[in-house]
């Protein structure tokens, strides 16, 4: 099996690129890295890019390729390689200059932790993200404007997520108060229907 270590060979690639070897080598074991490298091919990517082959220039970021690499690892098997990944994702994209980046490895986290929500803290945990996904909205909207300036804002899984987890849990107020903030700040979804079952729900309790 093919393995790396700073005395065999330089990691080169994303990794490499991105200054990321001494993270690589210690969070993952030999057969993680190997499975992490085959299992990562995006569309036009170069076969085993993640560490082999030499970059000049990118304009992605650190964080960026960490966001995009966590998206190959959400099936249930994979998460916690995921969660691994995004955590080092997460503590880069508290110094990047560009909020998506943050936006997206949040938005990373939420999913992975809130779909192993039966696990021990991590309800509380996929909460927590959410929460934090929309402190930060109005920088996350304010970029997507400045790049997309013709386009409507995406959808926004921490208010989808914290929606939906305030509706489950019957409060509904809130679950209103939230949809109607995240509908007012522009972000895509099916917020009026939200609004108006939850109401509707409310008054069947009540």
């Amino acid at each position: 099996m093919f393995g790396f270590s700073k005395q065999s060979r330089k990691i080169e690639g994303d990794i490499g690129y991105y200054g990321l070897e001494d993270w690589w080598l210690s969070a993952f074991d030999e057969d993680q890295r190997e499975y992490i490298v085959t299992t990562f091919q995006p569309m036009g990517g170069r076969p085993r890019g993640l560490v082999e082959g030499h970059i000049d220039w990118s304009s992605g970021t650190a964080a960026s390729l960490l966001s995009g690499l966590s998206s190959w690892f959400m099936a249930a098997k994979d998460r916690d390689i995921g969660r691994i990944i995004l955590a080092k994702g997460l503590e880069l994209s508290q110094s990047s200059e560009d909020p998506l980046d943050r936006h997206f490895i949040l938005q990373g986290l939420i999913q992975m932790y809130y779909r192993d929500r039966d696990r021990p803290g991590f309800y509380e945990q996929a909460i927590a993200y959410c929460k934090e996904q929309i402190n930060m909205q109005h920088a996350a909207a304010a970029k997507f404007k400045s790049e997309y300036p013709d386009q409507l804002l995406p959808a926004h899984v921490g208010y989808e997520q914290y929606a939906i987890i305030l509706e489950k849990e019957k409060k509904y107020d809130e679950a209103i108060a939230l949809s109607t903030e995240a509908s007012d700040n522009g972000w895509a979804g099916d917020w009026d229907n939200r609004i108006e079952r939850c109401k509707k729900r409310k008054a069947k309790a009540s």
